[in-house]
């Protein structure tokens, strides 16, 4: 499995690069060198609003009355803010998988925090997977692309 070690070596020249975390993802391409990446971003999607998950619904827990003993239980509630993070790495994911196919990627490269680096790598196809050549478990989405390319760099 490819790690941040792997990156020690630089970005290749020609890898598609994936930047995200739940909210926010760059597609980015490096058309530069290992020892100086040059990422071109083709594409940067964005999640709608997502409000705290106490902002989506309901503040009361929901309840299950038992039939045989009518004991009452509290019900744990869906964290909403969470699922719709779940669904935009998803879509994201779809969407790089895509791009690199489309361009014959011959290597790729994930940059998320850990939680969406493990949702990221679930949701590639097979070919896709085969072609990473790193996964860096760091969030550097807010970061201006020449501090990334200088982070991942020295990753």
């Amino acid at each position: 499995m490819p790690t941040e070690q792997a990156a020690e070596q630089g970005i290749p020249h020609d890898a598609w690069i994936m930047i995200c975390d739940g909210r926010k993802a760059m597609i980015a391409h490096n058309t530069g060198t290992p020892a100086n990446p040059n990422f071109q971003v083709s594409e940067t999607l964005r999640a709608a609003d997502n409000p705290a998950s106490h902002e989506h619904g309901d503040d009361r827990p929901g309840r299950v009355v038992q039939s045989m003993s009518g004991r009452r239980s509290a019900v744990e509630m869906t964290d909403l803010h969470d699922q719709e993070e779940r669904i935009f790495l998803t879509e994201a994911a779809q969407k790089f998988t895509e791009t690199t196919l489309h361009y014959h990627a011959k290597a790729i490269v994930l940059v998320a925090p850990p939680r969406a680096l493990a949702l990221l790598r679930k949701q590639l196809c097979e070919a896709a997977r085969e072609l990473v050549v790193a996964e860096i478990a760091k969030d550097l989405t807010k970061h201006p692309m020449a501090d990334i390319e200088r982070l991942l760099t020295r990753a």
